[in-house]
């Protein structure tokens, strides 16, 4: 668990079981708001808690990976280090960007995989 005090912009948390990413952090008399969006969804949160709330951490694992093919709406790709294949979620800005044998960044979290970042 980490207390609100500590978190900042761009930090991921567990919030109702999913993965989300802190967009923005603002103190409001005796309560922090704290905007938030799901990874995998998109969906957006706002929390509204006292400062000596605590959130849960997430317990994610960013590797890097080699794009192995495309298709309607995930990636295939291969980790970099155990060259295992797995599909892997993408935002759609992102999926036109990418080609064959392009190298990606991604996540994990529980059994779900995103790809946040492509390599040139």
């Amino acid at each position: 668990m980490t207390a609100i005090k500590e978190l900042k912009v761009g930090n991921y948390i567990v919030h109702e079981g999913d993965l989300c990413r802190i967009r923005n952090i603002s103190l409001e008399g005796d309560n922090a708001v704290i905007r938030l969006n799901d990874v995998f969804s998109g969906k957006e949160h706002s929390l509204n808690l006292g400062h000596d709330a605590e959130l849960e951490d997430a317990d994610i694992t960013r590797r890097c990976g080699h794009v192995i093919s495309k298709k309607k709406k995930s990636i295939e790709i291969m980790d970099s280090y155990n060259f295992k294949t797995f599909d892997a979620h993408i935002d759609e800005s992102l999926f036109d960007k990418v080609t064959s044998e392009d190298k990606v960044t991604y996540i994990q979290f529980n059994d779900k995989t995103k790809i946040i970042e492509v390599r040139k």
